[in-house]
């Protein structure tokens, strides 16, 4: 059996072998660990074991405070392609966790992990477009990385494409298809999205005015906790 329990003993094979590998190129060791299989020197691990590893770290490090050595997994699990890491390296360079801030290396590691269909990295790539941060702000770009994670049914991104219709925003102006998208996130359990859901059934934005759906939403968003729907339950 050639298969490696951990990354470790994976890392360890590919620092033993010295190979000639551009610095510069995103894949280096997903490269490496290509060219080691092709030479049947290692099997290489399929992504299902690397997303393993990654879960552990997310669950043991991560989630426990313990950044450096978090960040230091994630390099290695993103370099060999990992989207789940990506994600992750995205996060705590913008965030600042167990790094300095760094906008242009967080939109550097989303971008990869949403190029491989983390609709999470899409729509946080989304977020950057939106409000400018270390890309140009691009409302239409903001939207496209908001489309490719809402339809995986990432409610945050539904929330936020919602919005985008609403205020015509990188699209033209659209209730129906903002009632649309909020209805999405909000039976999801999006207290935002409910929020403003039972608004627009309040005013009759998109839909026909309905003063019950607007409590029902109103009351489901409250029931979260959500200050704003606590006030218009309250006044309703």
């Amino acid at each position: 059996e050639n298969r490696f329990s951990d990354v470790c003993s994976f890392i360890e094979e590919l620092n033993s072998i010295n190979l000639q590998v551009d610095d510069s190129s995103d894949k280096k060791n997903e490269n490496i660990a290509n060219k080691l299989y092709e030479e049947g020197t290692a099997v290489m691990p399929s992504q299902e074991e690397i997303d393993t590893w990654v879960r552990n770290v997310i669950s043991g490090e991560y989630n426990t405070g313990r950044y450096e050595s978090a960040l230091e997994h994630f390099t290695e699990y993103a370099k060999m392609g990992n989207a789940r890491a990506q994600y992750y390296l995205g996060e705590m360079y913008s965030y600042g966790r167990g790094v300095f801030r760094d906008y242009a290396k967080a939109v550097e590691w989303y971008r990869k992990s949403a190029e491989r269909g983390n609709s999470k990295a899409q729509y946080s790539l989304g977020r950057m477009y939106e409000n400018g941060r270390c890309v140009s702000k691009d409302y239409v770009k903001a939207v496209e990385w908001y489309r490719k994670s809402a339809e995986q049914g990432n409610s945050k991104a539904q929330y936020s494409l919602g919005y985008m219709y609403r205020n015509g925003l990188g699209v033209s102006r659209d209730y129906a298809k903002a009632v649309e998208w909020y209805q999405k996130a909000a039976e999801q359990g999006n207290s935002k999205a409910q929020h403003i859901l039972g608004h627009m059934y309040e005013s009759g934005e998109g839909v026909s005015r309905d003063y019950a759906k607007a409590v029902e939403w109103y009351r489901k968003s409250a029931e979260q906790g959500y200050c704003y729907a606590q006030e218009d339950i309250g006044r309703m």
